[in-house]
């Protein structure tokens, strides 16, 4: 079974930052078709097609913005979920630095 499932954690960080890039895109996106502003075309029927074009273009836009958030927040989360149970993993498995017997004292010496 060794070596059919790993999570990198670098790989996450690369996973969620591409994540945040893509949403980041989707402003840029939506920058630009408001700086297209209303098409005109000179027919009423090809102008109006051209605007719901426009409105529906831009709510898809947002709604993929919203679903990137989403899947990099969810990402986000398994990266750190699996960073704390492999630093537990590892503390459980780390030897027990043994510590030697204190002398009678030694404790009200230090504080005193």
């Amino acid at each position: 079974m060794t070596g059919q499932f790993r999570v990198t954690l670098a790989w996450l960080d690369g996973l969620v930052a591409r994540m945040n890039g893509a949403a980041a895109i989707t402003d840029t996106t939506l920058k630009a078709l408001k700086d297209v502003g209303p098409i005109r075309m000179g027919r009423k029927t090809l102008d109006n097609a051209c605007d719901d074009f426009q409105d529906e273009l831009r709510r898809a836009v947002k709604d993929l913005r919203k679903e990137l958030e989403s899947f990099g927040e969810g990402i986000a989360d398994a990266r750190a979920r699996y960073g704390a149970t492999e630093q537990a993993v590892i503390d459980a498995l780390s030897p027990q630095v043994p510590t030697s017997p204190a002398t009678p004292g030694a404790i009200t010496q230090a504080l005193g």
